[in-house]
């Protein structure tokens, strides 16, 4: 009887525990996107194409993941996996 209670106690704590990781890495991956969005709003000029390309590899790196930066009308302008500079992400759901 004891082992069954503590598995039921551990099942909800194990949920919770998972849903506050997700929770941190969602607030982690949001406060980084801020940051990538002011600094590339100062590297919107042409000639500062490879600024915006080092900016988003650190931040992938940072994130341990993919960073892209679209304009406002959904079209790509830095990547840090190289797709096509113009790619239209418009259809795309935002997060």
């Amino acid at each position: 009887m004891l082992v069954l209670a503590i598995v039921a106690l551990e099942v909800p704590l194990a949920t919770s525990v998972a849903r506050r990781a997700d929770a941190e890495v969602r607030s982690q991956a949001l406060a980084q996107a801020d940051v990538v969005a002011a600094t590339v709003a100062d590297l919107l000029g042409p000639g500062e194409r490879r600024e915006r390309e080092r900016l988003v590899d650190v931040a992938a790196a940072n994130v341990r993941g993919r960073v892209i930066v679209t304009d406002a009308r959904g079209r790509l302008i830095a990547d840090s996996e190289d797709a096509p500079v113009g790619r239209s992400y418009a259809g795309r759901e935002r997060r």
